[in-house]
């Protein structure tokens, strides 16, 4: 949903259709599609891109074909709030209802993402990162992210990634 205009329909998009079932299906049929093209496939995410990344990486179904995996700035948990997602992570899986209630009350309606710092430097860099990035979406949108961070950390073995992986991380980004 990042990069979609207008905002609305961003956001309203990242609320109603990014699930964490969703977004494994597509990641899946991604990998479906690469394998298509070549015989190995080379895994690459960013952020929440590699966390799906992690999933399919200990997936065993897709070790023969997976060549590496590499992530940049992997998300496996909520940075903003980080007492508030260690209490709250099983509330909002097990009650999605009342998660929401909870996460609106702490965090208000709206995210405003701000943009990265070398982003700031100049009106061109922000212009652009205005035009491509959604910077506000609703917070109800974050239960989707959760019960994906959830699911990762609950069922994915990390030791048994089999390809060699390499991850780069900002120490910024918590």
């Amino acid at each position: 949903a990042h990069g979609l205009r207008p905002l609305r329909r961003a956001g309203e998009a990242m609320r109603r259709d990014a699930t964490r079932d969703a977004l494994l299906r597509d990641v899946a049929c991604a990998f479906a599609c690469a394998k298509c093209v070549g015989a190995r496939v080379v895994l690459l995410g960013s952020s929440t891109g590699a966390t799906l990344a992690t999933w399919l990486a200990a997936q065993p179904w897709a070790q023969p074909e997976m060549a590496a995996l590499l992530m940049v700035s992997p998300a496996y948990a909520i940075r903003q709030k980080r007492e508030l997602y260690e209490t709250l992570k099983w509330v909002t899986v097990l009650l999605p209802a009342l998660g929401k209630l909870i996460i609106v009350a702490a965090a208000g309606r709206v995210h405003h993402a701000n943009p990265p710092l070398n982003a700031q430097k100049t009106k061109a860099m922000m212009a652009l990162f205005n035009r491509v990035w959604t910077c506000a979406y609703p917070n109800a949108a974050v239960l989707h992210l959760i019960h994906l961070y959830v699911t990762i950390e609950d069922t994915v073995p990390f030791a048994s990634v089999a390809a060699p992986a390499l991850a780069f991380a900002c120490p910024e980004d918590g």
